[in-house]
């Protein structure tokens, strides 16, 4: 019963993830600033904040025609301004979803990188191109650019983590569970305050409120989930309390 109540906490955890408000800057706000500086109107910034909204719901959704319409919306919406890199940046994962073709792909990715003007950004969410493509060469060159120019950035951290892979940060938590546990919380405190450090290496790795609150869930779930793969319930249940209970605001 105990394990039950705590799953089902962290399946309503997880779904606050779209309704998150906490007090830093937005990804709505995000977008407004950005756009604006590009000198994109407020009505299509208006059009992109309402777009930008329906993505998460791309990857989960099993009806194919309704990932189609979105895409078919924000490709008109694109045309009015291709300038609008945030749209450009949802296709990246649309596209690859609808199986579009390999030209298709890498014009939206141009179009992307052209107008990005945050290189870590660009380079983390370019990366998602190439891992999907299987370009392993782009995406390796892109992943050591990273860690060599960015070291200390909470994205280049996430993108250390991702690919290093689940089944690798189980293996070290089983070898040294102490020092696995210190990089998450670091990666998760980190998280906790984008805001608090370095204003320019926030402003660099694009990360909003709601963006930081999902990666830090998902660094907690690594540790989480391998606790319960481990029958150590309590333990998952006691890094629950000590890391989300209360800090979703």
């Amino acid at each position: 019963i105990e394990k039950e109540v705590f799953m089902k906490k962290i399946i309503v955890l997880i779904s606050l993830l779209a309704a998150v408000n906490m007090n830093a800057k937005s990804r709505s706000e995000m977008i407004r600033q950005d756009l604006s500086k590009l000198g994109v109107s407020q009505e299509i910034i208006v059009k992109t904040i309402e777009l930008d909204k329906e993505i998460p719901n791309v990857v989960s959704e099993p009806d194919r025609k309704k990932v189609k319409n979105l895409a078919l919306k924000i490709e008109e919406l694109l045309k009015k301004n291709e300038k609008n890199f945030v749209l450009s940046e949802n296709l990246i994962n649309i596209y690859n979803a609808l199986g579009k073709s390999d030209a298709e792909k890498l014009n939206n990715l141009k179009r992307y990188e052209k107008y990005n003007p945050y290189e870590v950004s660009k380079l983390f969410f370019s990366n998602m191109y190439y891992s999907n493509k299987g370009d392993t060469a782009a995406f390796d060159k892109n992943y050591e650019k990273l860690k060599k120019e960015y070291p200390d950035y909470l994205i280049t951290r996430i993108a250390v983590t991702y690919t290093i892979g689940r089944d690798a940060i189980w293996n070290v938590m089983k070898n040294d569970e102490k020092v696995a546990l210190a990089s998450l919380n670091s990666i998760m405190k980190m998280c906790d305050d984008k805001t608090n450090d370095d204003k320019t290496k926030t402003e660099e790795s694009h990360i909003s409120d709601e963006q930081a609150w999902a990666y830090k869930l998902t660094m907690g779930w690594f540790a989480i989930s391998f606790y319960l793969n481990e029958n150590r319930t309590q333990d998952a249940i006691d890094f629950y309390y000590e890391n989300f209970e209360g800090k979703n605001k």
